[in-house]
């Protein structure tokens, strides 16, 4: 004997498999994104993975004008300039990002680098703290504010932020020489 299945049940199984198709392909926006930002930011993504970073920056940057309190722009290009030793630049775009969002740790924390490797220490132990405020979990902040607190000629107070890190991530081998010194 078949059992038919009912029409509510037919209707719920097809909205299902859409939710799904959809959730899995990335046909439905989540609430607060935008699809041509995330397009431009994806397109950067490629330019960059090509080796073309004038071209990615530029595509970033076009996501951020669609799309301002979209983190992820900001990080990319701060990291770019970051990696380039571009630390003025970098500090550019992530106080750009920090108008627009406020509370992401991520920034603060690329502020803090813009920062500490341009040697100014005092601003760099600020923004460190305030990626710890932000996320206490952070990893890297505790590591960098044991780096600032050794140039200060401060060990006990290194000490703890690495002994800190260390606690967040074990496997860091960074922090590990620094409490071996």
């Amino acid at each position: 004997m078949k059992k038919e299945i009912s029409s509510w049940a037919k209707v719920i199984f097809a909205c299902g498999l859409l939710i799904w198709i959809g959730l899995f392909t990335n046909f439905i926006i989540r609430p607060g994104e935008n699809r041509p930002a995330k397009e431009q930011e994806k397109k950067g993504d490629l330019f960059f993975n090509e080796g073309k970073p004038e071209k990615a920056l530029a595509c970033w940057r076009s996501a951020i004008v669609l799309a301002p309190k979209q983190r992820s722009p900001y990080e990319k290009i701060s990291a770019y300039y970051l990696l380039q030793g571009q630390w003025l630049e970098a500090r550019k775009i992530t106080e750009i990002g920090l108008t627009q969002l406020p509370s992401c740790a991520n920034l603060y924390f690329n502020l803090g680098l813009s920062y500490y490797f341009s040697g100014d220490y005092l601003r760099a132990k600020e923004n460190f703290g305030r990626v710890i405020k932000l996320d206490s979990y952070y990893p890297d902040a505790h590591y960098f504010l044991g780096l600032i607190y050794r140039k200060e000629n401060k060990p006990a107070e290194a000490d703890k932020e690495f002994i800190r890190e260390v606690n967040l991530d074990p496997t860091s081998r960074r922090a590990w020489k620094e409490i071996r010194k």
